[in-house]
């Protein structure tokens, strides 16, 4: 949290594990701690991977809905691995979707890899969500990932990731 109160431009990104999608006291808490802490809400990204999403969709959209409420973001995290991704999206409408990561590996000379991420571009911006491309190793990967409309990356290419974990 001290990336937020330090006030750098950005945004965090928060992972959420799949228990706590049916939290209905989750949204308040956050809220009020991070009032306390004079961080604005816009500034949190809370994000919660598509398969944990998948499983609790009305928990998931519960969630996003009282996050969204009190003026959070969010993002749905290793997107592109499930089958009904569309209706996901189209149930979620999430502020960021981010491209699984295994997607990534090789993806400079792997075509079929290319038409699946241009794809899910296509699919995230019909829900007005910004892409994220994950775990970006390489300046060949990022190139493609921009010539696929991919608008963020995150990965080692960039910074190494850093876990802080809050008790």
């Amino acid at each position: 949290m001290s990336f937020c109160a330090a006030r750098k431009p950005g945004a965090l990104f928060v992972r959420l594990s799949q228990d706590t999608l049916a939290d209905a006291a989750l949204p308040d808490w956050l809220s009020d701690d991070l009032k306390k802490a004079k961080i604005e809400p816009a500034r949190i990204v809370f994000q919660v991977r598509e398969e944990s999403a998948a499983q609790q969709i009305k928990e998931a959209v519960a969630l996003h809905k009282a996050l969204a409420e009190r003026g959070f973001r969010f993002a749905l995290e290793g997107f592109g691995v499930g089958r009904d991704t569309e209706q996901l999206l189209n149930h979620l409408k999430p502020d960021f979707v981010k491209i699984r990561g295994a997607l990534m590996q090789g993806l400079s000379a792997d075509q079929g890899k290319q038409a699946r991420v241009k794809a899910m571009v296509e699919l995230a911006r019909k829900c007005k969500a910004i892409t994220i491309g994950e775990r970006v190793q390489d300046a060949n990967t990022m190139a493609v990932l921009w010539q696929l409309g991919v608008e963020f990356i995150q990965g080692y290419f960039v910074n190494a990731p850093e876990e802080v974990v809050l008790g």
